[in-house]
């Protein structure tokens, strides 16, 4: 084990001669890297970081279902200033929301001759159908203040998707 520690001890600490020439040396490398190369690497990247957006929403989805949840299980136990904090957070939410998806209107509208309007449309429609299924109780397990969440997240990835459009 003491060797082992020993061994440890000097490659992560030892051997700098070595590692500066490592380094160096792939620099050097990576200038004769084919274009080719990475060519297929972007695509390769556009299909990985869809992958890693989807996730990434999934997970703030869960996150914004399991704190909502938190916060009603917290007013249905009695706590009845939870009543105040879940309606102001729902209503701070739902207006930020729909202030980035007026920005986008005005920002974005004019632009290219309103080639990325659709995507403020497709929000707009996002916007009036979300709530309509939580009032409607056709997700019983759902809150507002989840729904109002994934509501700024839509506005802000669209948002955010057109800014880096044009």
């Amino acid at each position: 084990m003491l060797f082992r520690n020993k061994i440890s001890q000097i490659i992560n600490e030892g051997l700098f001669t070595f590692k500066y020439i490592l380094v160096v040396g792939l620099f050097i490398g990576s200038l004769f890297i084919s274009e080719t190369f990475f060519q297929g690497y972007s695509a390769v990247a556009k299909y990985v970081s869809i992958l890693y957006m989807v996730l990434q929403s999934i997970m703030l989805i869960d996150l914004f279902y399991l704190s909502g949840s938190t916060l009603v299980k917290k007013y249905s136990n009695g706590e009845n200033a939870y009543g105040g904090v879940l309606i102001g957070l729902t209503i701070i939410f739902e207006a930020l929301g729909i202030f980035l998806n007026l920005l986008a209107y005005i920002h974005f509208s004019v632009d290219d001759c309103g080639s990325t309007l659709w995507l403020s449309i497709v929000t707009s429609c996002i916007f009036l159908i979300l709530p309509m299924v939580q009032l409607l109780n056709l997700n019983s397990q759902n809150s507002l203040l989840t729904t109002s969440l994934v509501s700024l997240l839509i506005a802000y990835l669209s948002y955010s998707a057109q800014l880096s459009f044009g």
